[in-house]
């Protein structure tokens, strides 16, 4: 019986769209009659707009949103719950990446919407210049790092080293790629890349080594790769899917490309380290396809902890101090002036405890 009093309102849930009229915040519902490692809510915040994109030295979130027709950048403070805007544009904003001095975002071109343009700007808006030119034809995914110092492709098949100024170093990959996602280790001079090759389904991972004669060689480390993580260590960690399966894969060692399973669900979608990297957050798929929940993995006594109940994730999980993540999710609520389902995006703050 009392699995049976659980799909009930999993299944309200899913009609209404609504993520907390059965659940109450500060508690996690249980996907199983197995599962007995439940996190504690200790606390939970989704008042504030947004799609949480990128995380500071000060661990403060860069977001994006849309409010009618313009779009912003604004910046999330986990300890005082406060949202700063910090640029607004009828442009629309793909991604934008945190640095030290400044934020790097990704925009349409102005005078020709079909071209993507790279923008760098000061925290404080004082300083603002655009670091690609409409020659370009720059992907809308783009990776910040060492302070002030961005990562991208342009042309499909060009790796594009830059700073805030727009000097910039350039290398030729042997084909074509459409990335999903970048990660660039300084120390070791090696990427990664979740991308595909033009007019291919599959997302593959890819390693990009830079060597002494100013060459750049890339690797092909797994197939049907769906999310990865790099962390301070310059550890990562990635999901593979199989025909029957997810598979969390870790790699710690670049040169040897020792490829580590963690452990695997039926579908995960989404995986980051924590940041003290002692433990992994992800989100599994629930049946639907629609809905998610997170879960915790303890790298060294490899014990999984569900964190949420079902939840419409539609950004990274971002981890800002021991036992606090913040992401972004979808809410749906009923409009009955105009008959009408609106949705709205928010970013959550939520602090659990693991027993």
């Amino acid at each position: 019986m009392k699995t049976l009093k659980l799909l009930i309102p999993l299944f309200l849930i899913f009609v209404t769209g609504c993520s907390n009229i059965f659940i109450a915040d500060n508690t996690v519902l249980t996907i199983n009659d197995e599962n007995e490692n439940i996190a504690i809510i200790d606390s939970i915040n989704f008042k504030q707009p947004g799609k949480v994109c990128s995380k500071t030295k000060e661990n403060k979130l860069l977001s994006i949103n849309k409010t009618n027709n313009l779009y912003s950048i604004d910046m999330y403070d986990p300890v005082n719950s406060t949202l700063v805007n910090l640029t607004t544009t009828e442009n629309r904003i793909f991604d934008v990446q945190a640095a030290q001095d400044g934020f790097f975002y990704t925009r349409n071109n102005i005078s020709d919407p079909s071209n993507i343009l790279i923008s760098w700007s000061s925290y404080d808006k004082t300083k603002e210049r655009t670091i690609t030119n409409q020659a370009d034809s720059v992907d809308d995914t783009i990776y910040a790092y060492d302070g002030d110092k961005v990562i991208f492709i342009n042309n499909g098949n060009e790796l594009i080293f830059s700073d805030s100024s727009g000097k910039r170093k350039s290398y030729t990959l042997s084909f074509p790629i459409d990335v999903r996602k970048i990660k660039w280790s300084s120390k070791n001079s090696t990427g990664f890349i979740i991308g595909r090759e033009l007019e291919e389904d599959e997302f593959n991972l890819y390693e990009i080594i830079l060597s002494d004669n100013d060459s750049v060689s890339i690797n092909t480390i797994a197939n049907n790769v769906m999310d990865m993580d790099l962390n301070k260590n310059d550890e990562l960690v990635y999901l593979e899917q199989t025909s029957s399966k997810t598979i969390a894969y870790i790699i710690n060692n670049f040169e040897t490309v020792n490829k580590i399973p963690l452990f695997s669900e039926n579908i995960i979608d989404n995986i980051t380290f924590d940041v003290d990297n002692k433990g992994i957050i992800y989100s599994v798929q629930n049946s639907t396809g629609i809905r998610s929940n997170l879960w915790y993995f303890d790298k060294k006594n490899q014990k999984k902890t569900q964190l949420t109940s079902s939840i419409r994730l539609i950004s990274s999980i971002f981890s800002t101090k021991a036992n606090q993540i913040i992401y972004s999710i979808s809410q749906q609520s009923y409009i009955e002036n105009n008959s009408l389902i609106e949705s709205n995006n928010y970013i959550t703050n939520l602090i659990y405890s693991i027993k």
